[in-house]
């Protein structure tokens, strides 16, 4: 990472001071700004110093959030593999590749998060059959809007819509088996509080420690990156990243009420 262990505590320190009101409310947005990147979007502490998606929260509760996230624009690619565990390192060498200069401009990206790995949930996590994993990671704010094309066939842009997700938050790395009993636990929640979701599909989100200073020297990769959400350390040793898990609404966006919930 290139820092001290003082520098990286008082890194920490000023990100939990400045984003105190994000952190205790998982996620804010004061104010309504027209676009990606606006000084009115305060991001969450769980960003750290990276560029991550804006969103707001319309309803809370002790087991999950629904957010409302803006459109956004991310890098991806495809992997097939038997678990997460084997898909994230795969897909993340290739992304490493694109933000390092692999792209048509051949310019170099700062490190973003989340990390994403959307997935089908289908059978049991411990059979070996093999899936398809849509590896991604957020393009940086200044890149939202005009992102520089792969110059890999094996990497695609991808554009994400103005969506609901439904949100579970766990201080755990994110091993496949853990993100399957962290949905479980998130789709009985969501079936108590009333809400319908989609099916057989997974949004798995990592962002590791990056209040202990992960992206905050700009030099990170994303596969090293990778490398510590799997194993739950960075340096400065960080033992309970922040990772989360996601499941989308099938309805459209509305104007709902920010509310708590039981």
């Amino acid at each position: 990472m290139g820092f001290s262990l003082r520098l990286v505590l008082g890194i920490a320190s000023m990100i939990c001071t400045a984003y105190a009101e994000a952190q205790a409310g998982g996620g804010a947005i004061h104010g309504n700004s027209g676009g990606l990147g606006l000084s009115d979007w305060i991001p969450p502490a769980f960003c750290g110093e990276a560029d991550c998606p804006e969103y707001t929260v319309w309803q809370k509760s002790h087991q999950f959030e629904a957010r409302r996230y803006k459109p956004s624009t991310w890098v991806a690619t495809m992997v097939e593999a038997d678990k997460l565990d084997a898909a994230l390192p795969e897909g993340l060498k290739r992304l490493d590749d694109y933000i390092a200069g692999g792209n048509e401009a051949k310019e170099q990206l700062a490190c973003t998060l989340p990390v994403m790995a959307v997935y089908p949930l289908e059978g049991h996590p411990h059979k070996g059959s093999r899936t398809n994993y849509t590896v991604a990671i957020y393009l940086p704010y200044n890149k939202q809007d005009e992102p520089p094309k792969p110059t890999s066939n094996q990497l695609f842009i991808f554009n994400g819509p103005n969506v609901d997700m439904y949100v579970r938050m766990y201080r755990e790395p994110a091993s496949q088996a853990r993100v399957v009993e962290e949905v479980r636990d998130l789709a009985a929640a969501l079936e108590h509080a009333g809400h319908d979701y989609v099916k057989g599909e997974v949004h798995a989100a990592m962002y590791g420690c990056a209040e202990a200073g992960v992206c905050a020297s700009g030099s990170d990769t994303v596969s090293s990156l990778g490398a510590a959400l799997l194993q739950g350390g960075v340096s400065g040793g960080c033992r309970h990243p922040h990772n989360e898990v996601w499941l989308r609404s099938p309805q459209p966006p509305s104007s709902a009420t920010a509310r708590e919930v039981e």
